[in-house]
């Protein structure tokens, strides 16, 4: 029996072995980026036998051995028809340490002491760490993200959408030798070729009304879930050019940061969360975040109408999490989801949907 609807203090790999085999509907998550921040947990022991905290290992290569290991258990925890979003920066060459493509917060909690740790900035403690490159010249973007998603292919994931998180209120840089960055990557990764996925749901309006077709307008959206790799037909009379309750939000998503005073470096925008929710898990089903932050996944799934449960290995991240969770609506009534891909309308599977 899951406990759900809350946020755990522990890390990620002993959170996910107390959970069943496939007994989540959808994994939403953003790990700690490689060489970005230090969090103020301990060293954990890895597989291969290194203790280092995620993010912090010495090289990149290790740090995406370290990713695998962890997402080889939400596989397990994962539905068959179930979806894993995974948001995932990327870092530059600097000299022999790593430069992080944004901004860093030089006052994070400690956990040790339950204060902010203000005597030792990131710089400091990455040097400390002994965070190195020794392949790639100065400058280089090392493409973290797409190393990650080729190591999760060969891991027999199927990768469905890198989508990109545009944020028109990117923060100024003083580069000045080439062009400041304002995107990240969302990932969508599936287990099987056919999974839960209701595009209805996140529909946007069209551009002009008229190319929606005569009498658009009165008509009202009713959700018609479906399994992805299935297409469901025209209304009867109706021609198969066009879905009268929107179109296909796309894979390049614009949705500004969002500010906060708490003292987290990384805070999800809700808005960001809102579409995987929506698209990727039933009304009702299990949205797991196993870095859960302050707990922004698990906001959004609880006000949509979803069960939640969170992992953050940092108690001070978690208690702020449920403190916010606490003041987060539920949406009623919540009814079961489906057990299995059986159970969602779907109709002959259209390839060319692919």
């Amino acid at each position: 029996m899951i406990e759900l609807d809350i946020i755990r203090t522990v890390e990620a790999r002993e959170g996910l072995a107390g959970l069943p085999d496939q007994s989540v509907d959808c994994v939403l998550t953003s790990p700690p980026y490689w060489a970005c921040r230090d969090y103020g947990v301990a060293p954990a022991q890895w597989e291969d036998g290194s203790s280092s905290a995620l993010g912090l290992e010495p090289d990149f290569e290790k740090y995406l051995d370290h990713l695998i290991e962890i997402f080889n258990g939400i596989k397990r925890v994962l539905k068959d028809e179930g979806t894993l979003w995974v948001n995932l920066g990327d870092v530059y060459a600097s000299g022999t340490r790593a430069r992080w493509r944004g901004p860093l917060s030089h006052h994070l909690p400690n956990t040790a002491t339950g204060t902010l740790d203000t005597a030792n900035p990131p710089e400091k403690r990455k040097r400390a760490h002994g965070l190195e490159f020794h392949r790639f010249p100065d400058k280089t973007l090392c493409m973290i993200p797409e190393r990650f998603a080729l190591r999760m292919l060969q891991k027999g994931w199927i990768l469905r959408n890198r989508i990109a998180w545009v944020k028109p209120n990117f923060l100024p840089a003083s580069v000045g030798d080439r062009f400041a960055c304002s995107w990240e990557y969302l990932f969508l990764f599936s287990k099987s070729e056919r999974y839960f996925f209701d595009i209805d749901a996140v529909r946007v309006p069209h551009s002009a009304p008229e190319r929606a077709g005569a009498g658009w307008e009165s008509r009202t959206h009713s959700p018609r879930p479906v399994v992805a790799g299935t297409r469901l037909p025209p209304r009867p009379g109706e021609p198969d050019t066009l879905h009268r309750p929107g179109k296909n939000p796309g894979d390049c998503w614009s949705i500004p940061t969002r500010g906060t005073q708490f003292p987290h470096p990384a805070i999800f925008p809700e808005a960001l969360c809102e579409r995987p929710i929506s698209a990727g898990c039933p009304v009702g089903g299990i949205v797991l975040d196993p870095f859960a932050g302050s707990g922004t996944a698990c906001v959004v799934a609880k006000r949509l109408g979803r069960r939640y449960l969170g992992f953050e290995v940092n108690p001070i991240f978690a208690d702020y999490a449920r403190q916010r969770l606490q003041n987060t609506p539920t949406a009623a009534p919540i009814p079961a989801p489906p057990s299995s891909p059986s159970d969602v309308p779907q109709t002959t599977s259209d390839r060319e949907a692919a």
